[in-house]
């Protein structure tokens, strides 16, 4: 059986953790659940009994400590004494609770609640700090202020501003107030409730007319209301007790107004003039009221713990003037919790109790602590275990004293945070839900609280858990911190491995030995990372308590790694700070790795080192051992003497450091902070100690290069860069070959590939020195081993044992080969010139890719060769001064006929003869493409091939494209593209030559013949259009001609008649203008069915639209009136007119005379429509 199944009630219903003052909700299951115990039944009895018979008594002071039950009773009994009934309720909330009391109590007590429900009243719940308004400025009068506020409320008034409600209550006295309500409403739309902030201000004149017009006063004293309330308010705490008196009167007989005020203790208790207050309120309301005013209030038992001070004779006074008073405790929380959340079914509790009966001699051994913890309660019988499991009797009272240890200490959010008992049943009910699907006979454990106040906990109690559960791979180490978190401040609480292993007992038959041991590995676990400290066999969970400061700096965790880095870094960054050295022999700089005994410290590895043995070497004092390691490296070792107490000081100079900057925050308390301020003061003068300290031992140490000591004087920095010229020098040898260059920089590399060869090298362009030579040797060496050779290759080689050349040394002597022309370099496979070289080569991101080739001195004879092809082919001189002039000057004449020639290549379409420039563009890309010593070694390869099609091809084509043949050639294309179809027209005539000279591929006599023909299809084609623009003119005059027998034309006047024809004579216009017989012939034909039959129409048009005389009907006038035909005629083209005949030809008289009937029918059919028909 699971254990959710176990009990009366689900465990999943809905319980509020913490009472608040304003919650309705849930009042009904939270009355029918409330626990009266033993302890409160007993002392209520006071409280029914002076409420149900004195008058005398109008104070009620509810007193106890967290998780007593005191703000639950203040809110259960201001709901019972009203014996309020809830919606579908069958009793009243105080009939339930006059039940309880009956079942817990007694009948008499019962009776006497009854009595008590008989009492007519209202309950006023409220918590004051939750009340109090922030911003009243008379702090002494805030009490009153809150008093007054909900007493406002709860006769309807405004609470936020007492003059309003002032205003209201003298509204109400006078029966206005509902009226005024209303009206205001009918005036602006808005409720009275929610607008009366804007009443005063932006709508004071909405209001002055709804104040008029109830009232009857003028508007202008309307205006003038509000203002005079506010300016005359004044409160006393006589004022309020008259209020509540009228209040009181207007009710029936016996009536008490009773108010539940909640944490006045905490309010009142730091503030003398609010006690004060407090006191006089109650005084008043008792003799004002005569007992028929109630006050019920709670506060916290040593108060001083939360408060911070001691209230004195003050408090006590205040608390003598509520002569009904009731401590509780927090003791009976497990019957709370019991009652509520633990009830068993009945028919389960027999197995329930079998498991205490199997195993109670186990279940008292396995939790009996040790270890001078307090006695805890222990499981007593059988019914004592049904009633509390799946939890163990010690739990409620541990947990109760934990919440009790953090609330003293600070440890929850909120000002004075309260947790109770509302709030332990909270947790458990958490902790119930959470083990609800195991099966019985598991058990609750401790470290599960933990989870059900986490939320309140402030953040800088919570940090260590939250970087455990983050950090820690080990579950049972974090179960363990959350326990040690819970008992940190229960002193009477041992936190042995052993009882904290109790508190993780999840079943009866637990091995607890075995238990022990994983809680004993989780603490150690958590002490080497600081998570808690141990003192003796008790451990605790770290928090920043300021007792704690010291001991914790010593429990703070360093790993001997980071011992070694902050010692590398004192000594490279503080006595040792530079990472380079300028080597006196060049001035050159050059970079080490900075080692700690054998170990990087700082930067990145490097060639040469600096290492320092250190204490933290095994093997310091035996220099042999130390030397011998060091053979063979690169390295100025520096062997410290021993020190016994830096390493020591060191680690409690990371301790201090980190624990501050772990604590430091602006939440820590002001007396934290001045201990971290201080514990960082001595820390930064252990700093400078160490660091003096450093200095001395480094100036005392002993130097070895290659296990040979080196004599150094002076202090730690000059005694060091003494034995790293020293280790450059036996390190490099190879140094010795830039005598004469080492003094180059990355600046001279503009002077080197920019100046003239003669200022330069004056005549010894062709002498190396032993660095270039040593430079081409190595590339020539991966050539043979067929690497290529990058600037970065070079670099990396050149900067290495045996050289050590400096990247600015080496760039320049490349620059120097490369003006020499002992060396080509590429990027891409492109070869780079000087001002591409300038650019690239100090750019260290691009030496990967900056591919070196080294050159072969140039023979005269090739350097000759080049410059007679370079004269033949181009026709024109090479003017280079040397290999690398003649070399690039020739690439620039290749370049630049590639560029010609593909000009001409992209128009193959146009000039198809241009596909012969392919041949030679392959070769010269060939040739394009070599490197310096190619172009003088193979030339001699292409150079027949390249001079042939130059003489065959190249020049003759470039002849021609660039001569008046050209224009020739396009005039004939140009021609055929446009008059092409007219020309293949013409009868008899022969355009082959003009295709083929358009088609061909090579050009020979084609261009004459074809320009002959293409002059005489010219000529033919002008004698076809000057005879076609004739037939063409005479066929637009017989059109005028017929136009002008026209009956509409003819009756017009002479200058319409010239309007009306004139698209007539603009056509004979333009056939002047047309350049072919073609578009003559087509516009002519285009113009009788358009241009006529529009000529026509248009002279209709305007006859319809001339008016004319004509004879009216006998009697009707002068008959001279001017009329207009109703519509002009629309003119058709005869041959529109679509004739219906079925067969194709006229074979016979019959098919010509059905054809003619047709066409008569048409024709008619034309002249009916009101249609002349144009033939």
């Amino acid at each position: 059986m699971n254990i959710r199944n176990l009990f009366t009630k689900p465990i999943d219903r809905f319980i509020e953790g913490v009472i608040k003052a304003d919650d309705e909700e849930h009042l009904s299951t939270e009355m029918e659940e409330y626990i009266i115990t033993r302890d409160l039944g007993a002392k209520l009895k006071k409280v029914i009994d002076d409420y149900s018979s004195k008058t005398e008594v109008n104070g009620v002071w509810i007193s106890g400590f967290f998780g007593s039950g005191k703000s639950h009773l203040l809110k259960m009994l201001s709901y019972a004494l009203v014996n309020r009934t809830l919606p579908n309720a069958q009793q009243g909330l105080g009939d339930i609770f006059k039940e309880k009391i009956r079942g817990n109590i007694g009948e008499m007590e019962a009776s006497d609640f009854g009595n008590c429900l008989r009492i007519p009243s209202e309950s006023l719940l409220f918590n004051i700090d939750q009340q109090a308004d922030a911003s009243t400025p008379d702090m002494e009068s805030r009490v009153l202020a809150v008093f007054l506020k909900v007493f406002n409320r709860h006769c309807g008034y405004n609470p936020s501003q007492a003059w309003f409600a002032d205003f209201e209550r003298a509204m109400d006295q006078y029966g206005q107030l509902e009226s005024l309500k209303e009206r205001y409403k009918a005036n602006t739309g808005k409720l009275w409730e929610a607008d009366r902030p804007h009443m005063y201000t932006i709508r004071s004149d909405k209001f002055a007319t709804a104040y008029a017009d109830v009232t009857g006063k003028s508007k202008a004293e309307g205006l003038q209301v509000l203002p005079t309330y506010k300016e005359d308010f004044s409160r006393s705490i006589g004022d309020f007790a008259n209020m509540v008196k009228t209040y009181i009167d207007q009710r029936e007989p016996r009536f008490r107004l009773n108010f539940f005020v909640d944490e006045v203790g905490q309010f009142i208790a730091d503030d003398t003039q609010r006690m004060l207050n407090l006191q006089t309120i109650v005084e008043s309301l008792n003799t004002k009221c005569g007992g028929q005013a109630w006050i019920f209030v709670t506060s916290q038992a040593n108060l001083e713990q939360v408060i911070g001070g001691n209230p004195g004779q003050d408090f006590s006074r205040i608390q003598d003037r509520f002569t009904c008073k009731i401590s509780l405790e927090g003791n009976d929380v497990s019957e709370v919790i019991q009652l509520r959340l633990l009830q068993k079914k009945t028919e389960v509790q027999p197995q329930v109790g079998k498991v205490y009966e199997q195993e109670q001699d186990n279940l008292r051994t396995l939790f009996s602590f040790d270890g001078g913890t307090a006695s805890f309660p222990n499981l007593q019988n059988a019914d004592h275990f049904v009633k509390t499991y799946p939890f163990m009797p010690y739990q409620y009272d541990l947990f109760r004293r934990s919440l009790l240890g953090m609330s003293s200490h600070g440890s929850f959010t909120g000002q004075h945070q309260a947790v109770g008992q509302r709030s332990m049943l909270g947790v458990f009910q958490d902790v119930l839900k959470e083990v609800g699907d195991r099966p019985v006979p598991e058990l609750a454990t401790f470290d599960q609280m933990f989870a059900g106040i986490r939320q309140a906990l402030r953040p800088e109690f919570l940090s260590s858990i939250n970087f455990a559960e983050s950090g820690l791979h080990h579950p049972m180490a974090i179960r363990v911190v959350k326990v040690l978190a819970l008992v940190k401040y229960v002193d009477a609480f041992k936190a042995t491995p052993r009882n904290l292993a109790i508190l993780l007992i999840d079943q009866p038959q637990a091995d607890i030995a075995a238990l022990q041991s994983k809680v004993q590995a989780a603490l150690e676990v958590l002490e080497n990372q600081s998570y808690v400290q141990r003192s003796g066999n008790e451990y605790a969970y770290l928090t920043n308590e300021e007792k704690d400061v010291e001991e914790r700096i010593k429990s703070v965790l360093i790993e001997p790694n980071e011992l070694t880095r902050e010692l590398g870094n004192l000594i490279y960054g503080n006595v040792l700070p530079r990472h380079q050295v300028a080597f006196e022999d060049n001035r050159q700089h050059y970079r080490f790795a900075r080692k700690l005994d054998g170990t990087l410290a700082q930067g990145r590895e490097e060639e040469l080192a600096v290492n320092v043995i250190s204490m933290l070497n095994e093997n310091l004092g035996n220099e042999h051992i130390l030397l011998s390691q060091s053979t063979g490296r690169s390295e100025l070792l520096v062997i410290l003497q021993d020190h016994p107490r830096l390493l020591k000081e060191v680690e409690l100079y990371l301790k201090t450091d980190r624990y501050i900057r772990l604590q430091t925050n602006e939440q820590q308390p002001d007396s934290l902070r001045r201990i971290l301020r201080e514990k960082g003061g001595l820390n930064t003068t252990r700093k400078r100690e160490l660091v003096a300290t450093l200095k001395d031992l480094l100036q005392s140490a002993k130097l070895f290069v290659n296990n040979q000591e080196v004599g150094a004087t002076g202090d730690a920095v000059n005694r060091v860069e003494t034995g790293l010229q020293e280790l450059i020098r036996a390190t490099y040898p190879n140094l010795r070959m830039l005598r004469g260059v080492d003094h180059y920089q990355e600046d001279d590399l503009q002077q080197l590939l920019t100046d003239d060869l003669p200022s330069l090298f004056g005549n010894e362009t062709e002498i190396l020195t032993e660095a270039e030579q040593e430079i081409l040797q190595v590339m020539s060496q991966r050539r043979v081993n067929g690497e290529r050779t990058s600037v970065r290759n070079l670099e990396d080689i050149m900067g290495a044992k045996p050289y050590g050349w400096p990247r600015p040394v080496l760039l320049c002597l490349l620059a120097r080969l490369f003006r020499k022309s002992r060396l080509e370099t590429r990027k891409d496979n492109l070869l780079l010139e000087e001002n591409s070289i300038l650019q690239q080569l100090p750019n260290s991101a691009q030496g990967p890719n900056l591919i070196l080739t080294p050159v072969a001195a140039a023979d005269p004879a090739a350097l000759k060769r080049l410059r007679s092809f370079h004269q033949n082919f181009f026709h024109q001189t090479n003017t280079g001064g040397d290999p690398r002039a003649v070399t690039r000057q020739f690439r620039e004449a290749v370049a630049e006929k590639l560029n010609t020639l593909d000009t001409w290549l992209v128009r193959q379409q146009q000039y198809p003869f241009t596909e012969k420039f392919e041949e030679v563009t392959q070769h010269l890309q060939t040739v394009q493409a070599w490197n310096d010593e190619q172009l003088l070694n193979d030339l001699n390869t292409v150079e027949g091939d390249l001079l042939d099609l130059n003489e065959e091809v190249l020049d003759p084509l470039l002849t021609f494209l660039n001569g008046p043949q050209l224009r020739e050639y396009d005039e004939i294309r140009e021609f055929w593209n446009a008059q092409r179809p007219e020309v293949e027209a013409l009868d008899d005539f022969d355009t082959r030559p003009i295709v083929q000279l358009l088609e061909a591929h090579v050009l020979g006599r084609q261009l004459q013949i074809a320009k002959s023909v293409m002059e005489d299809a010219k000529a033919r084609l002008q004698e076809q259009i000057e005879s076609e623009r004739t037939k063409a003119v005479d066929e637009i005059k017989t059109l005028v001609e017929q136009a002008r027998k026209v009956k509409d034309i003819r009756t017009l006047a002479p200058s319409e008649q010239e309007a009306v024809l004139q698209p007539l004579f603009e056509l004979q216009q333009q056939v002047g203008s047309f350049n072919s017989a073609v578009t003559i012939r087509d516009r002519i034909a285009q113009a009788k069915p358009s241009t006529y039959i529009a000529v026509l129409d248009d002279a209709a048009q305007r006859a319809q639209q001339r008016p004319h005389p004509e004879k009216g009907p006998a009697g009707s006038g002068s008959g001279n009136e001017r009329v207009h035909d109703p519509s002009p005629r629309r003119t058709v083209y005869r041959q529109s007119i679509e004739v219906s005949f079925s067969k194709p030809l006229l074979e016979t008289e019959a098919d010509v005379e059905t054809y003619v009937s047709s066409l008569r029918e048409q024709l008619l059919k034309q002249i009916r429509n009101h249609h002349n028909i144009a033939l």
